[in-house]
């Protein structure tokens, strides 16, 4: 998998649309990406323990 994988899926000027999940800007591809960022997500590169 090349290193930008996502930078096609990840738009900065769409910061909040899932922001909570509930907004119906927040489309089911959306939810699904956000929900793969979150914390406990396979996406996640936060701090690790």
């Amino acid at each position: 998998m090349p290193k930008k994988f996502l930078q096609k899926a990840i738009n900065p000027a769409h910061k909040g649309y899932c922001s909570p999940m509930s907004k119906s800007t927040c489309t089911p591809r959306r939810k699904a990406l956000a929900k793969r960022l979150k914390k406990g997500g396979d996406l996640y590169h936060g701090k690790k323990r």
